[in-house]
């Protein structure tokens, strides 16, 4: 009898954890965050500084955050969450 194979897959969290953050804020305007809209916007969702003023993170945090690195992001998402 052959031993058996299993198929496991692999699944990168960090790509979710930059995929999830970047649609939901693309989905949500200024308007809809309660945001004032000033000056000219390439994008039609929130900035990232927009989404980490409204979560109570620094930019630079927040952005570690859309790139992936996620020790200790648990109390950001749920500030994240908040938002929209």
């Amino acid at each position: 009898m052959k031993p058996s194979r299993r198929s496991v897959e692999v699944v990168d969290n960090r790509t979710e954890a930059r995929e999830f953050p970047m649609s939901r804020r693309a989905k949500l305007s200024p308007e809809q965050a309660g945001l004032t809209v000033s000056g000219h916007r390439r994008v039609a969702g929130l900035r990232r500084s927009e989404v980490a003023v409204l979560a109570d993170v620094s930019p630079e945090y927040y952005a570690k955050i859309e790139r992936g690195h996620l020790a200790g992001v648990s109390d950001v998402w749920s500030s994240c969450t908040r938002c929209g």
